[in-house]
């Protein structure tokens, strides 16, 4: 599986999480480091060198849940990956579930 920041992996996310939505959005340095709580060293993956800009998933959530936007980095994702030990889809799912829902 080829975990990173993408459009694609965003379609699953809204797949799998109920009561959520993702999507890529791209942030300038300051706000990635802002909103990640990363270094920007610590996010060279979501780097794109042609317009300078970081990429991430944003996650929202209903306005009736009273909660923040969280914002997720390919470190973030490949770190929990790892962490988890996940073999397929299904763990995957249950990762994310566990990472997003409120």
């Amino acid at each position: 599986m080829n975990i990173q920041v993408s459009k694609r992996f965003a379609d699953f996310i809204n797949r799998s999480v109920s009561d959520a939505s993702a999507r890529v959005v791209k942030i300038p340095e300051r706000a990635y480091c802002f909103f990640t709580g990363q270094d920007a060293f610590e996010g060279e993956a979501d780097y794109d060198y042609a317009d300078g800009k970081f990429k991430a998933i944003c996650v929202s959530y209903p306005s009736n849940y009273f909660a923040c936007d969280r914002y997720l980095t390919t470190r973030e994702l490949v770190s929990e990956f790892r962490r988890r030990r996940v073999k397929d889809a299904e763990g995957l799912k249950e990762m994310l579930i566990d990472m997003l829902e409120v």
